[in-house]
């Protein structure tokens, strides 16, 4: 079970016989790194893409530009989402990328 630091679930993965297991791994070790695969990267996601948690009096967003940026305020929250201009090397042109409102 891969769980938060406060015991909420994010994937789990019960035990049910054999499966295409590793070689050479020890089955603990197996289960764990199978679990820790979806996790997803957010340095893979696209730019301006963005993710939030709250828990009632702290708002924590992540914001993907050219890297990761993470900000948390007690007082704003991730809406109203703008538009900026910024340079893609890619297409060598500036493009339109998502900006949340604590950035």
């Amino acid at each position: 079970m891969l769980c938060s630091s406060s015991g909420y679930p994010y994937a789990m993965e019960s035990y049910s016989g054999r499966k295409n297991e590793s070689p050479g791994m020890p089955l603990g070790e197996d289960g764990d790194t199978q679990l820790l695969s979806k996790i997803t990267d957010p340095t893979k996601e696209s730019r301006g893409a963005m993710d939030y948690s709250r828990d009632g009096y702290v708002f924590i967003c992540c914001w993907n530009d050219t890297a990761i940026v993470t900000v948390a305020s007690n007082h704003q929250m991730h809406e109203p989402v703008s538009y900026i201009k910024r340079y893609s090397k890619l297409t060598k042109k500036k493009i339109h990328v998502t900006q949340p409102a604590l950035i």
